[in-house]
C-alpha cells in the first residue's frame, strides 16, 4: 500500500487490512511513536517505510528512539526506510528499550526519593509552625492573664490607698473638731465675760 505524501496523520484503519505486507506512509505527517501500535495488528506486515529518498521523512521519524521503538514493537518487520532488518539490530533496540526502562525506573525511584523528602521537609515545616503558633498563643494567654492580674492588682491597690485617704481624712476631720471644740472651750474660759448669778 503506497501512501506517501499522504495529508495523514494516523494508521487508524489500517490494521483491518490483515494480509498488508508493504506500508510507505513515507512523507506523511505522522509524528507519534504511538501510531506504531496499531501496526502490531497486521501479522503479514514486512516492508515498512517513514522515510525514502523521493517523498522524504514522516516526522515520526525524527523522535529520538523511532527506529529502536519500531524494531521492538513490530518484530514481524523484515524491512524498515528501505533497510533489511538484523537480528543483532533487533537485539540492540530490545537492550536500548530495556536500558531506557532502568534509566526511566531510576529516575522515578530518585522522583519518588525527592517528592518523599520534600513532603517530610514540609509535614516537619508544619510541626514547627503549628508548634510555633501553639507557643505564640501560650505567651499571648500568658501575657494576658499576667496583664489581668496586674489591672486586677491595681485596683485593689487604688481601693485600698483610697479607703487609706478616706479614713485618714475622717479621722482628721474628727481630730480637727475636737480641737476646734476645745479651742472654743479655752477661748470661752479665757476671752468670755463671767457669767452672773
Amino acid at each position: 500500500l503506497w501512501l506517501q505524501a499522504n495529508p495523514m496523520e494516523t494508521v487508524d484503519g489500517l490494521p483491518a487490512l490483515h494480509n498488508l505486507q508493504i506500508l510507505s506512509l513515507a512523507g506523511t505527517r505522522i509524528r507519534s511513536l504511538e501510531q506504531l501500535a496499531p501496526l502490531v495488528e497486521l501479522p503479514c506486515l514486512f516492508d515498512l517505510a517513514f522515510e525514502d529518498g523521493y517523498y522524504g521523512a514522516a516526522p515520526i521519524v525524527d523522535e529520538p528512539s523511532y527506529r529502536a521503538s519500531a524494531l521492538r514493537s513490530l518484530k514481524q518487520l523484515g524491512v524498515l526506510d528501505g533497510r533489511p532488518i538484523l537480528e543483532r539490530q533487533r537485539s540492540d533496540a530490545e537492550e536500548e528499550f530495556l536500558q531506557r526502562s532502568l534509566r526511566f525506573n531510576v529516575e522515578v525511584e530518585r522522583l519518588k526519593g525527592e517528592a518523599t523528602a520534600s513532603l517530610a521537609a514540609l509535614d516537619r515545616e508544619r510541626q514547627a509552625s503549628a508548634a510555633g503558633l501553639r507557643a505564640m498563643r501560650s505567651a499571648h494567654a500568658r501575657s494576658v492573664a499576667q496583664l489581668h492580674a496586674l489591672i486586677t492588682a491595681g485596683r485593689a491597690e487604688a481601693k485600698r490607698q483610697e479607703e487609706d485617704f478616706l479614713r485618714a481624712f475622717k479621722s482628721s476631720r474628727r481630730e480637727l473638731r475636737r480641737t476646734v471644740t476645745e479651742l472654743r472651750k479655752e477661748y470661752d474660759i479665757e476671752v468670755a465675760p463671767p457669767r452672773r448669778r
